[in-house]
């Protein structure tokens, strides 16, 4: 019986070009390389979008060009809408630099984006397999930073943001076990943000008994994971903490951390062995 592969993204804003960088690597070094699952949140859901969709020089050209320097996107005294969300999703992913739809909608691979319900305080995955899924507005909701982009996203009867515990690992990790993966490539940029942290803390205090409930609850679940035996997990990581803050599109920066992303693929055992034994 053929294993289950799953590959995780976490979220981390910039620092998310770090992630960009070895999925990268991946299409690169290990062409024949088609995971079963993919779940991506936060900053982590447009990467691993283009890398399921296979494109390549997209990334690169998203996360160097379109993204670099632009204060569309990010604009530190645009203090009602810091981060641009709607402009990455309408200008970038569907204009600048499409998102190709027909192949994400249309692979083999199930594709995931981790949002938060922003009432609830509990997890929601959109897929790819989903008959009127909306790639892309799930993919603003995933995004959807509270208070630094200023909104929530509505879809269905429900609205959803962007938040630790869909950003993190962790419940991906869960998730994907829960589908069957036995095998599972987490994908996470090593980064301590306070501002990201201030931001998230505050935010949560302006929520609901039940939502900071349920929360809390999954955040705890995401830290300390319980992971069955059966199943093996790989971590691609910088060995070194990022020095790149989750607000920082600067381009020298961004070239410097998806380059440290494709150089890691290159040199890891880890992931050569685990790969191996995987395609």
């Amino acid at each position: 019986m053929k294993e289950k592969i799953a590959v995780i993204v976490s979220g981390g804003g910039m620092a998310c070009s770090y992630n960009a960088g070895v999925l990268i690597g991946l299409i690169e070094k290990y062409k024949s390389f088609r995971p079963d699952i993919i779940i991506g949140g936060s900053g982590g859901a447009g990467t691993s979008a283009y890398y399921l969709s296979r494109q390549k020089k997209s990334l690169k050209n998203i996360w160097l060009n379109l993204l670099a320097g632009n204060r569309k996107f990010i604009n530190p005294f645009r203090f009602w809408k810091i981060i641009n969300v709607d402009y990455l999703i309408d200008e970038i992913f569907k204009k600048q630099d499409p998102l190709d739809l027909d192949k994400v909608r249309f692979s083999k691979i199930k594709y995931l984006i981790a949002t938060t319900n922003s009432k609830t305080g509990k997890i929601k995955y959109f897929s790819n397999k989903e008959k009127k899924s909306n790639i892309l507005e799930a993919l603003r909701a995933s995004k959807a930073i509270p208070i630094v982009y200023g909104r929530t996203v509505k879809i269905g009867n429900s609205n959803y943001c962007d938040s630790v515990i869909s950003g993190h690992p962790g419940l991906s990790i869960l998730k994907a076990i829960e589908l069957g993966a036995t095998k599972i490539l987490v994908v996470e940029n090593n980064t301590f943000d306070i501002f990201n942290n201030i931001l998230f803390f505050v935010w949560i205090l302006f929520k609901s008994d039940r939502f900071r409930k349920n929360y809390f609850t999954l955040l705890n679940k995401s830290r300390y994971l319980e992971i069955p035996r059966n199943v093996e997990l790989v971590y691609l990581k910088p060995r070194k903490m990022l020095r790149i803050r989750s607000l920082d599109n600067n381009k020298r920066i961004l070239k410097r951390t998806l380059k440290r992303g494709i150089d890691n693929v290159s040199t890891s055992e880890k992931l050569k062995n685990f790969l191996k034994r995987s395609v």
